[in-house]
């Protein structure tokens, strides 16, 4: 790959990151907002409700981001219209089809996941808007990687990244100079934000469509699920490794322990918006590059991993070494979690080398060995989980995760020297 090439790709990953450092603010504020008006019990019942949405947004999604990244972006470079229209038709129906499904499930059965699964009554009314939430923001994602793949990178950023969490904290801000401000109430801004970003991507895109679109007939389900299937495992495998431990401090200990784990996720996730801003740049180039120039990939994923490395160091390094700054922000109830932040500033180096490993293989054809690691992972996290939360709860938590998320880097790094025949630094 030329340099100048790369220089491009730079560019618009520097825009996508302070676009993404952006939709980061706005969130951390939202996430103050919670922390600091519900307190610990109240935000974490919020936490959970908003793990279980993102839970059922991935699975009604069906891992066709990656698909739709990959294949449209090879098709759009060929000028196949017919079939990127094709992708755009069957995903939104198979993704608005199933978020309705879905939706309709959680909320006649919000009553017994509330008192069966989290023995929290506080939990039935938020999990009833899930299936607001979860048509909204599983139509407005799958329509962003549509615009990525098409070569808007600038536009497929700000309904997710920017207008969500932009409408949420606008809507937060006056509810609580009012004192109104609920666990439940909260919980239904963000899923009306996130429908009200659907609607708004749904237009840009219906007017950037060719006409010739229209009568265009979608993929079956079949045909869907031969391209998505092994995507899908390892999507919803990489969200269960994340959210698992959410999830079993729910069961095993207080929505304020979660509400303490959960902050320090979220603190953490600006280290976590540079890997992602620059794969969303660089994902599309090497699916293009694997279908023409192999040899140039290796050299672009070797500048890729050394820039986003180095961001990563400079920011891991100030949650590490001033973790209880970050923290009071949220509120003196929330020091507790010191270690938990300094264990997930280190795991954020981690899973440079892991995703990016990852990210690689899906683009180069390498989806079933990403499924098998990612498998791994996720039972290596749930057994250590299991194993420590009862006893040191979010503590527990956070080690558990690094633990398994070390070991599975570096099985990463050796599958990609094996399939590819290079290593990543």
């Amino acid at each position: 790959m030329k340099d100048s090439e790369f220089s491009s790709l730079v560019r618009g990953a520097v825009f996508t990151l302070l676009v993404k450092v952006a939709g980061a603010a706005l969130s951390f504020f939202v996430v103050m907002i919670i922390a600091r008006n519900l307190g610990a019990a109240g935000a974490g019942v919020y936490f959970l409700a908003f793990s279980v949405l993102t839970f059922a947004s991935l699975l009604v999604r069906f891992g066709l981001d990656s698909v739709i990244i990959k294949q449209v972006s090879i098709a759009y470079s060929k000028g196949d219209f017919g079939l990127v229209g094709k992708f755009y038709k069957s995903s939104f129906y198979c993704i608005g089809g199933a978020g309705i499904v879905v939706g309709l499930v959680f909320y006649f059965m919000s009553g017994i996941m509330a008192i069966k699964l989290f023995d929290l009554q506080g939990m039935q009314g938020l999990i009833k808007f899930v299936g607001l939430g979860v048509v909204g923001l599983s139509l407005c994602h799958m329509q962003c990687f549509f615009l990525l793949a098409l070569g808007y990178v600038k536009t497929s950023v700000l309904f997710v990244s920017i207008l969500i969490p932009l409408m949420t904290l606008s809507a937060l801000v006056i509810i609580s100079e009012n004192n109104a401000l609920t666990a439940e109430l909260a919980f239904l801004v963000y899923c009306a934000s996130c429908f009200c970003s659907f609607l708004a991507s749904f237009i840009f895109v219906r007017n950037i469509s060719k006409p010739s679109n229209s009568g265009i007939k979608c993929f079956g389900l079949k045909s869907i699920f031969n391209l998505s299937g092994s995507i899908y495992v390892s999507v919803m495998a990489e969200y269960l490794v994340l959210s698992s431990p959410v999830f079993l401090l729910g069961v095993y200990s207080s929505s304020e322990d979660v509400a303490v784990f959960s902050v320090c996720q979220r603190i953490t996730t600006l280290i976590a918006f540079i890997f992602v801003s620059v794969n969303r740049v660089v994902a599309p180039r090497i699916a293009k590059l694997h279908e023409s120039e192999f040899g140039d990939v290796e050299n672009l994923v070797k500048k890729t991993i050394r820039l986003t490395l180095l961001l990563a160091l400079l920011i891991s390094s100030l949650m590490y070494f001033y973790p209880e700054a970050f923290l009071l922000l949220f509120g003196r109830e929330y020091l507790d979690g010191v270690f938990v932040l300094k264990c997930y500033a280190i795991l954020q180096i981690i899973l440079v080398f892991y995703g990016v490993s990852r990210s690689l293989l899906q683009m180069t054809g390498h989806e079933g060995v990403c499924k098998r690691v990612d498998l791994f992972y996720l039972m290596m996290t749930v057994i250590i989980c299991l194993m420590l939360v009862p006893v040191y709860s979010y503590d527990g938590a956070a080690v558990a995760i690094l633990v398994s998320a070390l070991i599975c880097a570096i099985v990463m790094c050796f599958v990609v020297k094996d399939r590819l025949g290079f290593y990543l630094l």
